[in-house]
């Protein structure tokens, strides 16, 4: 336990100390995350009212998942690069252009393109393209073609490498041959790598890391066959005036985040990133690797000594990027909600920024995961049963533990500090005062109100109910006050 620094004093005579104790306090976690409110869809500047009406609308429109509904429509106003993966036919591009038909600035629709990358396309058939005119007479003039609108959508991105290299450079210098981006809101869309999908080629990992956001977008059955058979259109009547978005999104950048939710974040992260590395030569030093990411090849997981544990030999995740994408989007749902970061806002932003860029390191696990969504369902029950295994371990700072995770995710923890109760220095002349005090507030009689002034006076403790009465050499130390208003109310007795 650690005293503070002297907090108030009377008139001299008299000093309070709080008794702080330095503990560390672990995130509880909700059992379930509740959709964000339903509210009439309102035309009218971005706000969180119209954004709210915005995703209702959307909502009843479509026949995607709730969630997915929100994340994506918070994912762009926030300004957040967003990825969506799904097979032909699964709503992509009617998710996009339904709420591009929202947008307007002022009085025009925003400009939106949506381009599906080809083969043979270069970065000069997307992006922008040289004036040949102007070329043939000697002069460098370009020609904008994705960068010149406000929303832009590529479709099928992983389908030329090439053009996911210019992207990368787009994304984060926001310019194209010297010239700036225009793009308010960008998304992209590709099928799920795989055996069905042989245009869609994944070569590098850390490709996936330019999104922030990567959400899956899934067939739910036939239940939009009602709405196609309708004469379905993916058009909204809402109007929602974007032209003050930048404004919104410094709302969104600077909304604060709870304590317990940024320990949280930093749990979730390390847990899924950490690899707990002991040589397989026998060798007895042991590391801890940080991004076990970009070394998986290196690791020899199957011979590792902690092949038992829940995830460490199942996942991998290369941590900063992946930190700074769940923060992003957690910010936006705390934002719509005009509150501060919480703990559900970090498990739901998870599902749509964690899942798309882990490495199932596991071959059984790898069967076992189709899909981004029943892969979070594993991260996420795997974690939830390695959390509650070792939540006393990580709460009471025990060092010599096997599991290399909670080595590495107490090295995060910060602990808090708590007053757990006060302590009272008073001169010995207001000793007899003091058990005057005794009497009346704590049932004291008088006949062991003396006797305890003796024994006090002869240098020897006395206890009543939890307080603790120690004589000093020129004070007398009363510890173990558990309630502020109690020693203030003393203080004012003392005093008179």
């Amino acid at each position: 336990m650690l005293l503070t620094a002297l907090k108030w004093a009377g008139t001299g005579d008299l000093k309070i100390e709080e008794v702080v104790k330095e503990e560390i306090k672990l995130p509880k976690l909700p059992s379930n995350i509740r959709e964000l409110p339903k509210t009439k869809p309102k035309n009218g500047k971005v706000s969180r009212e119209t954004v709210l009406g915005l995703i209702t609308d959307m909502k009843k429109h479509l026949d995607h998942d709730p969630f997915l509904i929100e994340a994506f429509v918070l994912s762009t106003i926030a300004g957040l690069p967003t990825l969506l993966v799904g097979p032909h036919g699964s709503g992509k591009t009617t998710l996009v252009k339904t709420l591009a038909s929202a947008f307007h600035i002022g009085d025009r629709r925003i400009r939106f393109k949506h381009i599906t990358v080809k083969e043979m396309h270069t970065e000069y058939n997307v992006f922008a393209r040289l004036d040949f005119g102007e070329l043939s007479s000697g002069k460098e003039k370009w020609i904008p073609k994705l960068i010149g609108v406000e929303f832009a959508f590529l479709d099928e991105v992983f389908r030329n490498q090439r053009i996911m290299a210019t992207l990368n450079e787009v994304l984060e210098e926001r310019v194209f041959e010297g010239m700036p981006l225009k793009w308010i809101f960008f998304a992209s869309a590709t099928n799920p790598p795989n055996q069905y999908y042989r245009n869609v080629d994944i070569l590098n990992m850390a490709d996936l890391d330019r999104f922030n956001t990567i959400i899956e977008v899934e067939d739910n059955g036939l239940g939009f066959a009602d709405k196609v058979v309708e004469g379905f259109k993916p058009e909204l009547d809402l109007v929602v005036d974007v032209s003050d978005i930048r404004k919104i999104r410094d709302e969104i950048s600077s909304t604060k985040v709870k304590p317990e939710a940024s320990e949280l974040a930093k749990i979730l992260i390390t847990a899924f990133s950490v690899c707990g590395f002991e040589p397989v030569t026998g060798s007895k030093n042991r590391y801890i690797i940080y991004n076990k990411f970009a070394v998986i090849n290196d690791l020899k997981c199957y011979k590792c000594i902690f092949q038992k544990h829940r995830i460490c030999p199942r996942y991998a995740l290369a941590p900063k990027r992946a930190l700074r994408s769940l923060i992003g989007l957690a910010k936006a749902r705390a934002w719509i909600k005009d509150s501060k970061v919480s703990v559900e806002d970090i498990l739901w932003a998870f599902k749509y920024t964690i899942p798309g860029r882990t490495a199932i390191i596991s071959n059984e696990l790898r069967e076992e995961v189709p899909t981004y969504s029943l892969l979070y369902d594993r991260m996420l029950e795997d974690f939830r049963e390695w959390y509650a295994e070792n939540y006393s371990v990580l709460e009471s700072g025990v060092e010599n533990h096997n599991d290399p995770l909670v080595h590495a995710v107490r090295r995060f923890l910060k602990p808090v500090k708590r007053i757990v109760g006060y302590k009272v220095y008073i001169e010995k002349d207001k000793l007899p005062r003091f058990l005057k005090w005794l009497t009346i507030n704590r049932g004291l009689s008088i006949e062991r109100a003396a006797s305890m002034l003796q024994e006090l006076q002869r240098g020897v403790f006395v206890q009543v109910d939890e307080l603790v009465i120690t004589p000093m050499i020129d004070a007398i130390e009363i510890s173990k006050f558990e309630n502020k208003e109690e020693v203030e109310k003393l203080c004012v007795f003392l005093e008179k």
